[in-house]
């Protein structure tokens, strides 16, 4: 009898452990890392940027490594020019409190939109790809 109880009261406990309510989902944090896209096209220029943001290496860690690539090309007199490439690599701190990614020394923002798949960087909105 003092088996059951034990037994029960172990297995009780490991219900709420492992059920327990008040521990915190992050579905923003959850979609962070991926690899966004956006390109856009005039009649002087066309663009494309990839972001690529990799998850923490470190558990608990709220600092992601991100690298742009960005491409662009203008055309002027109807003529192209020599298209132009940029890499640029950042460390982003996540903040839980606004679920955005804060860039380093730029202070720039990234925001998250899972329920449509989006990245936005200022004016520009990036989809998810991976």
């Amino acid at each position: 009898m003092k088996m059951t109880s034990m037994l029960t009261s172990l297995l009780g406990a490991l219900l709420i452990v492992s059920c327990n309510p008040f521990r915190s989902h992050d579905v923003v944090r959850e979609f962070v890392p991926g690899t966004y896209i956006t390109e856009w096209r005039n009649e002087f220029t066309q663009s494309k940027d990839t972001i690529i943001i990799l998850a923490p290496t470190t558990r608990g860690s709220d600092g992601y490594r991100i690298t742009k690539r960005s491409y662009y090309q203008q055309t002027i007199d109807g003529k192209d020019l020599k298209p132009q490439f940029k890499i640029q690599s950042w460390i982003g701190a996540y903040n839980p409190e606004v679920k955005t990614l804060v860039i380093g020394k730029s202070g720039r923002v990234l925001l998250f939109n899972p329920d449509r798949n989006e990245l936005v960087e200022g004016s520009t909105t990036y989809n998810k790809i991976k």
